[in-house]
């Protein structure tokens, strides 16, 4: 984990008891955030976390558009080639956050 993904993850974990009742901090780094890792943690966000809560992505790392415009995360095992197949698109974030 890098020192920003550490800093987040440990400010958060700080907040617990006193901005927030609860933080559960889930971490995916370097060879652990594969497409398949990071679109699983984005569905167990839209299916864990209710109207009351608060969720929060970190997200550090690189992505691109592909020649329509559209935006994707390029996780670990992603290839600029092969978005459609092995990055993860910009919807799939967002819709996970609504």
């Amino acid at each position: 984990m890098s020192a920003s993904d550490s800093d987040f993850a440990a400010a958060m974990q700080r907040q617990e008891g006193r901005l927030y009742r609860r933080v559960i901090v889930r971490t995916l780094t370097d060879k652990q955030a594969t497409r398949a890792e990071v679109l699983r943690e984005v569905d167990a966000l839209r299916t864990n976390v209710g109207p009351a809560d608060v969720a929060m992505i970190f997200i550090a790392g690189h992505g691109m558009n592909d020649a329509g415009g559209n935006y994707f995360f390029l996780p670990h095992d992603g290839q600029h080639d092969k978005l459609a197949t092995t990055a993860v698109p910009q919807k799939a974030i967002v819709s996970g956050l609504s």
